[in-house]
């Protein structure tokens, strides 16, 4: 990957003198990306791949939707129509996105690898942590943090109260 701020002197996307990242990625398969970014200069490296792959993500969600749920269907004469069946297409994606995340009733956070059942099956085994690694495809150490503890819940985190009054 290649960094770089840039400035332009020409007629471009950027406005005459405004700045920029240019960030350039090199893949696996000699496929090469580029990347204009209107993060701050101040931007870390970290912010900026942040920025990019999360372009990923709604690009997938529109191929999604329109693979899935037919958003590339309609076939109307009309910008209402057409605003009209993306409004539904959306919402039936927002459901199907409901129902996959918050499946069989138990709320995982974003980090989360194991569900309420397979710890508590971890917790109940007599199997080494090494087959019981490999059987729910997780680290060692996840599975020594779960036999080790006595609640198959997952432990709050961040402040104990809120520090904000302005919600």
């Amino acid at each position: 990957m290649a960094i770089r701020n840039v400035s332009s002197t020409k007629d471009s996307s950027l406005c005459r003198g405004e700045e920029a990242w240019l960030v350039g990625e090199w893949r696996s398969n000699d496929e090469r990306k580029y990347y204009l970014s209107h993060l701050p200069a101040e931007a870390t490296l970290k912010q900026l791949a942040a920025a990019i792959k999360a372009r990923w993500v709604c690009a997938q969600a529109h191929q999604q939707t329109k693979e899935e749920l037919g958003l590339d269907h309609f076939e109307g004469r009309s910008w209402q129509g057409l605003h009209r069946h993306a409004l539904m297409t959306m919402i039936g994606y927002a459901f199907l996105q409901h129902l996959e995340r918050f499946a069989m009733g138990q709320i995982l956070h974003g980090s989360a690898t194991t569900t309420e059942a397979v710890r508590r099956a971890m917790q109940n085994s007599q199997e080494s942590l090494r087959a019981l690694s490999k059987r729910y495809g997780i680290n060692q150490k996840t599975v020594a943090k779960w036999k080790k503890r006595t609640s198959v819940a997952d432990l709050q985190t961040g402040p104990k109260e809120p520090k904000s009054t302005v919600l």
